[in-house]
């Protein structure tokens, strides 16, 4: 509207993904001379990245605007002026990570070494509510900067006995980010998925039909014994993956709720972990310690005893937030300083433990009960 032109331009839907989650658009009074900084100022803080970055309230931004007018008008400033409280009247969570810093690291490191060339696998553990996935989707930013792939499956209690139903998932996700290609880049990808499947492309159809507008028509494949048919199917969903994985784009795999994960899933798991010929492929499982069995699967897997690939994998258990991260949560979230925020997050701390999903839920409560009031004049306030 103010430039004549959009923040970014190109004809490559995917280059376009990477710049509206990574890249920084070229602030308006840098494109046209005659727009004003303070007004060009204005525009960049919508368009931030991170939500709780933008402006909270459109009081706020009504007020700065018509600073901006009044200034092209001439009209001074009262010295003493105040500006109304940058927080929303809808209680709004922040989505940015706090007490989660050293977790995040570790997950970055193991991109990192994806990105090299490396095959790695992160546990994260912890109960209901605290954060997993939460902190996997942290990732997404960085992984879409460095051109990397990210998909995600979750697997269901009712859907233990479907084998594969999350990667079902994730291959469906990743059939999305084809259809964003361009028709030469599609054909590139076309050729290195049948390289890496043939002559066993109809097994992918006949498992997720969609895969056929990327394939084309598909030969049937002859039938074997079932445990022949198993151990090909095996080999054949690890070879998809495995052609999704290059250097120039890395690939990010996120499987949550494996406490549920068939027992098909955990031995493609196994394969991909211990394959000799690998790289740029990180697997990410979450999964809820407090609901697994004692004799369950994962628990021996990962064992000090155990023999299996997965004892390689790189384990992060999240515990609650602490007292200080969630006075730090209360005050993003309220717009209270340290002060005014200790005395509610010792109480919510006492009630929910730390854990975040049971810390929103409390906090809507608060807020629906009443003792949590908004004041356009003076933000949010409660009552002890």
């Amino acid at each position: 509207l103010l430039t004549g032109v959009r923040p970014f331009a190109s004809n490559d839907l995917m280059a376009l993904v990477h710049c509206h989650i990574a890249k920084a658009a070229e602030p308006p009074d840098q494109v046209l001379s005659s727009i004003s900084a303070p007004l060009s100022r204005i525009v960049m803080k919508l368009l931030a990245k991170n939500a709780e970055d933008r402006y909270q309230s459109a009081l706020l931004l009504r007020v700065e605007l018509k600073r901006c007018l009044d200034t092209t008008r001439g009209v001074a400033f009262a010295v003493n002026s105040t500006n109304p409280p940058d927080v929303s009247r809808y209680l709004n969570i922040p989505e940015k990570l706090l007490g989660r810093e050293r977790e995040l690291a570790c997950l970055q490191a193991a991109f990192a070494e994806v990105q090299a060339g490396a095959t790695r696998m992160v546990l994260i553990s912890g109960s209901t509510g605290v954060g997993k996935t939460r902190l996997v989707k942290e990732l997404h930013q960085p992984i879409t900067a460095q051109r990397g792939n990210f998909a995600e499956g979750k697997f269901e209690l009712l859907k233990r006995d479907v084998p594969y139903a999350a990667f079902i998932q994730v291959f469906r996700q990743l059939l999305s980010y084809l259809s964003m290609q361009t028709e030469i880049s599609l054909s590139i990808w076309r050729r290195r998925i049948l390289a890496a499947i043939e002559p066993n492309a109809g097994m992918i159809i006949d498992l997720i039909p969609e895969f056929v507008t990327v394939l084309g028509p598909q030969p049937l494949v002859p039938g074997l014994s079932p445990t022949e048919t198993r151990n090909r199917f095996k080999v054949v969903i690890q070879s998809l993956i495995r052609a999704f994985t290059v250097s120039e784009h890395p690939l990010v795999i996120f499987l949550d709720d494996l406490q549920w994960a068939d027992a098909a899933s955990f031995d493609l798991l196994e394969s991909l972990v211990g394959a000799s010929a690998s790289g740029h492929l990180l697997l990410v499982g979450a999964y809820r310690d407090n609901e697994m069995e004692q004799n369950h699967r994962l628990s021996s897997m990962v064992g000090a005893h155990s023999t299996s690939p997965l004892t390689l994998a790189q384990n992060i258990e999240l515990k609650p937030l602490t007292a200080p991260d969630l006075t730090r949560l209360v005050g993003n979230t309220l717009g209270f300083s340290n002060e005014q925020a200790a005395p509610l997050a010792q109480l919510l701390h006492r009630r929910t433990g730390g854990n975040p999903l049971f810390v929103g839920q409390y906090l809507q409560l608060l807020d629906n009960e009443g003792v949590l009031a908004y004041d356009e004049h003076s933000g949010w306030n409660w009552d002890p």
